[in-house]
C-alpha cells in the first residue's frame, strides 16, 4: 500500500513536470533566440545611427586635394616652433569636428540608456541554451528590458521624424559662401559676372545635395529605428505565447517576424513615417506598454544632443 502510494506521488509529480516543462523546449528556446539575435543586430544597427548623427551633424565638407594642401601649407606656416609628428599628423587631417561637452555628455547618457535594456535583454537570452524550465525563466525576465529597448527605438524614430537632422557645417558653408559672392565687400577681385554666376549656380547644386542627403540621413534613422522596434514587438509577443504555442506555430511567427521587419528597407519616407505613426500611437495607448513609453519620452528629451526633443505629440 505503501509502495502504491509512492509510485502514484511520483506519476503525480512527473505529470505535473511534464506540463511545466512541455512549453519550453530546447527547439523552442533556439528558435525563439534565432528572432533575439536578428533583434540585436538591429537594435545595435540604430543604436550606432542615432548616436552618430551629432557628429555628422557638424562634420564639415570634404576638401578637395588642393584645398587640404593649402590648408596644410598655411597651418605649417604659420607656426612658430618646429611641430612633432603628432601635429603634423593632425594638420594633414585637419581639424575634425569637436562636439561641446554638453552635446558629448548628452550622446554618452543616450548611449547608455539605450545599451542598457539592450545588454540585459542580450544577456538574459543567452541562458536560452540551457532550454527546458531554464528557458521559460529567461522568456519572462526578459520582456521588461526588450520593451524597454523597443519603446526607446520607437520614440527616437518618432522623434527624428519631428526634429530631423541638419548638417549645420555644410550649410553655414554655403551660406558663408554665398554671401561672400554677394556682397561688394567680400567678394574676390577679378572674379567676372560670368564666373560668380557660374559658382552661384555650383553652389546651388550643393545646397540641394545638402537637403537630399539631411533627408537620407533622417530617412535611415527612422527606418532602422523602426524596423528594430517592429523585431522587438513582435517578439514580446512570441514570448506572452512561449510556453502555450508549438514548435512550428513559433517558427512561423518568428519566419513572419523576420519578413514584416525585413520589408521596412523598401519602404520610402511617407511609409515608414506612416508605420512610425501607427506603432507610436498604438503603443502609447497601450496599458502594458504606456509605461515604458513614458520612460522612454523622458530619457530621450532629456538626453538627445542640440534641439532635438521629443514631444511625444
Amino acid at each position: 500500500m505503501v509502495r502504491s502510494h509512492a509510485v502514484l506521488r511520483c506519476a503525480i509529480f512527473a505529470t505535473a513536470a511534464l506540463i511545466l516543462l512541455g512549453g519550453c523546449t530546447p527547439e523552442k528556446a533556439r528558435a525563439l533566440r534565432i528572432a533575439a539575435t536578428q533583434f540585436d543586430i538591429e537594435a545595435q544597427a540604430a543604436i550606432k545611427l542615432v548616436t552618430e548623427m551629432p557628429l555628422k551633424e557638424i562634420e564639415e565638407p570634404a576638401l578637395k586635394e588642393t584645398q587640404a594642401a593649402e590648408r596644410f601649407v598655411a597651418n605649417m606656416m604659420a607656426r612658430r616652433a618646429a611641430p612633432d609628428q603628432n601635429a603634423i599628423d593632425r594638420a594633414v587631417r585637419g581639424g575634425a569636428p569637436q562636439l561641446s561637452p554638453a552635446a558629448l555628455k548628452s550622446v554618452s547618457d543616450l548611449r547608455d540608456d539605450l545599451i542598457t535594456p539592450y545588454a540585459t535583454f542580450a544577456s538574459i537570452f543567452e541562458r536560452l541554451e540551457a532550454g527546458s524550465y531554464l528557458a521559460a525563466n529567461a522568456v519572462r525576465d526578459a520582456r521588461d528590458p526588450g520593451r524597454k529597448l523597443t519603446a526607446q527605438l520607437v520614440v527616437l524614430a518618432k522623434q527624428i521624424e519631428q526634429h530631423p537632422p541638419t548638417l549645420v557645417a555644410r550649410r553655414n558653408q554655403f551660406y558663408a559662401d554665398v554671401m561672400n559672392l554677394t556682397d561688394p565687400a567680400t567678394r574676390p577681385s577679378g572674379m567676372s559676372d560670368e564666373q560668380r554666376r557660374s559658382r552661384l549656380r555650383d553652389l546651388y547644386v550643393e545646397r540641394n545635395r545638402i537637403a537630399t542627403e539631411e533627408q537620407e540621413l533622417k530617412t535611415a534613422i527612422i527606418k532602422q529605428c523602426l524596423k528594430a522596434a517592429t523585431l522587438g514587438r513582435q517578439i514580446d509577443g512570441m514570448m506572452a505565447q512561449y510556453d502555450q504555442i508549438s514548435l512550428d506555430d513559433l517558427n512561423g511567427i518568428i519566419a513572419a517576424s523576420l519578413r514584416a521587419a525585413g520589408s521596412i528597407t523598401g519602404k520610402n519616407y511617407a511609409e515608414a513615417q506612416d508605420d512610425v505613426d501607427r506603432f507610436f500611437n498604438g503603443i502609447r495607448a497601450d496599458p502594458v506598454w504606456s509605461s515604458v513609453v513614458s520612460q522612454a519620452l523622458q530619457s530621450v528629451n532629456k538626453n538627445l544632443p542640440r534641439n532635438h526633443a521629443a514631444s511625444g505629440s
